[in-house]
């Protein structure tokens, strides 16, 4: 028994660090309640702080070595599981973490990036009512767009090695018109320029998806301008299928996108 043990520990060690090309390893739950609240087999993102899965929303911290961690997670109903797994063999020294906003440096960081996200657009947002959305945002309980009380989030990337914020995306409940009414809402989906090209982006779309899920959405919506190619491409990349106009939007030049939230992104991306 002993030696199968041994054998099946090198053997999760093994397809853990050899791909190292791979964001994603398997991943072994261990549960410390006498209710599970995950189950092996999820994916967490190597490196990084989200753990896949273990929801309804969850918020990890980071310990351990280099080639093996133990990331406790504390979860919303107060459950406390501990999650095993492998780094990539060669972890980068600026790796990525993304997580719900936690406290007013997160906040305002957000907000940061949100107003600069704005200012880049050749548009006005105040028809969203802009400026009270970016007031509220982080804002606890008194935030009506994205917390989980009325159906939403807000994830923030930084930089592992110097916390620099790198990113942000939110979700929220839609709220207009009939076909889409109560769908997910994917919103404020911004890189800050020195960031890209390392994937940050790729990262919160894959997070916020995976935390629409565990909100309960089956279904997610969004509005993007035209000439905003590099956004148009990261949803088309993701399953994202071109739709009418689903609420009235004075803005000229906007493309909006749907897709469920039933099947795997992983399967959608070629």
């Amino acid at each position: 028994f002993f030696l199968l043990f041994l054998l099946f520990f090198w053997v999760v060690l093994y397809k853990c660090t050899s791909r190292t090309m791979t964001p994603y390893c398997t991943v072994q739950v261990e549960s410390r309640t006498p209710t599970e609240v995950a189950v092996p087999g999820q994916r967490v993102a190597c490196g990084a702080v989200w753990l896949h899965g273990a929801g309804p929303l969850v918020e990890s911290s980071f310990v351990g070595s280099t080639d093996r961690v133990t990331i406790p997670c504390q979860v919303a109903q107060g459950e406390t599981i501990a999650v095993r797994t492998c780094l990539n063999a060669r972890p980068t020294p600026h790796s990525v973490h993304v997580r719900l906003l936690a406290g007013d440096d997160d906040a305002v960081a957000a907000r940061s990036l949100v107003r600069e996200f704005a200012q880049s657009l050749p548009i006005s947002l105040d028809f969203q009512n802009f400026e009270e959305e970016l007031a509220n945002l982080g804002a606890g309980e008194e935030d009506e767009h994205y917390h989980e009380r009325v159906g939403g989030a807000f994830l923030i990337a930084r930089d592992a090695a110097t916390n620099e914020a790198l990113g942000v995306v939110g979700v929220h409940r839609h709220a207009y018109g009939e076909q889409y009414r109560g769908c997910a809402e994917m919103k404020r989906l911004y890189v800050s320029p020195a960031a890209r090209g390392r994937g940050v982006g790729q990262l919160l779309v894959d997070t916020i998806l995976d935390v629409s899920r565990r909100l309960g959405y089956d279904l997610m919506v969004l509005d993007t301008l035209e000439l905003l190619a590099a956004a148009n491409v990261i949803y088309k990349r993701n399953g994202f299928v071109e739709i009418p106009a689903y609420y009235d939007n004075p803005s000229p030049g906007v493309k909006y996108y749907r897709r469920s939230l039933l099947d795997d992104t992983a399967n959608l991306r070629s």
